[in-house]
């Protein structure tokens, strides 16, 4: 595989996750969040094991020790994105779930030692830009009433930032298959949303027939496929790279709320657009050699 075939995987990634936000809000109005959250993830895996059984099955010692360590942050990263959204405003929410973008460098270089080439951190502040202009359209605040909620989205950016960068390491490791990483991190993270749910909550299924087709698209594309293709994605990228492509999630969720809800985007979201999108081809392409020589 190429690093832009990988990139290509990758973007797909980016806009199956776009297109959750309507199919959450949907979900969310039929079932709680745990409960949602370990169906889908739960299913995914069962799906993965239907076709791949004889792989699965096959799993190594050192395979699973990843995907156990791995499948506990996705699972806190899914808390904060859930909850995030329960306790604090969807305009914080939105911004400070995406800092994974700026996050995955600062994380790369202070816990792993990674090295990050000084033009990355102008197009990593670009992306982050954008998303400011694309999600802050009420006022941001953090503390006072919201601050529960903050502090949660901000954990979801911080488990994201810090499942990229295992991932990616892990997946170098010979040992390690990703295919099984991306499957078993998957019933990790839904067995223990499933243990919070039976204790905490009402679980219920959907329950109208719109709301299982929303379950499916999500269950199917936006976590079986995703999760299984994005560790093979990750063995020929980097993560800082990654979370740039993945910085488009807002863009595609605003085409999509455009599309299928008639929200119409105003200038200062077109133009946070503009950046997102200008960040992703630039760092694809390679920046131009004036502005490398200026960060060299």
């Amino acid at each position: 595989m190429t690093s832009k075939r990988a990139d290509l995987y990758l973007f797909l990634i980016t806009l199956a996750w776009g297109v959750s936000w309507i199919l959450m809000d949907v979900l969310l109005r039929e079932m709680p969040p745990f409960a949602l959250n370990s169906t889908r993830f739960i299913a995914s895996f069962l799906l993965i094991f239907a076709f791949q059984r004889g792989k699965l099955l096959g799993v190594n010692g050192a395979t699973l020790k990843a995907s156990l360590l791995i499948g506990v942050i996705l699972f806190v990263v899914y808390v904060g994105a859930t909850l995030g959204v329960k306790y604090t405003t969807l305009t914080n929410a939105a911004f400070l779930s995406c800092l994974q973008v700026i996050l995955v460098p600062v994380f790369g270089l202070l816990l792993f030692g990674n090295r990050v080439r000084p033009y990355t951190w102008f197009f990593v502040a670009v992306a982050l830009v954008g998303i400011g202009l694309m999600t802050l359209t009420s006022g941001f605040t953090i503390g006072g009433e919201t601050v529960k909620g903050d502090l949660l989205s901000l954990l979801c950016s911080a488990g994201y930032a810090l499942h990229l960068l295992i991932t990616e390491r892990v997946v170098r490791n010979d040992e390690v298959d990703p295919g099984q990483l991306g499957a078993y991190q998957m019933l990790v993270a839904g067995l223990i949303h499933l243990m919070v749910s039976l204790a905490f909550e009402d679980f219920t299924l959907p329950a109208s027939p719109g709301g299982w087709g929303a379950w499916a698209f999500l269950t199917v594309f936006c976590t079986a496929l995703s999760f299984m293709l994005q560790p093979f994605a990750q063995k020929y990228t980097s993560a800082t790279h990654v979370g740039v492509i993945y910085s488009m999630e807002p863009l595609i969720a605003g085409i999509t709320a455009w599309l299928f809800l008639g929200e119409i985007m105003s200038g200062q979201k077109i133009l946070g657009a503009f950046l997102i999108v200008s960040s992703v081809i630039i760092m694809e392409v390679g920046p131009p050699k004036w502005l490398s020589k200026k960060f060299s």
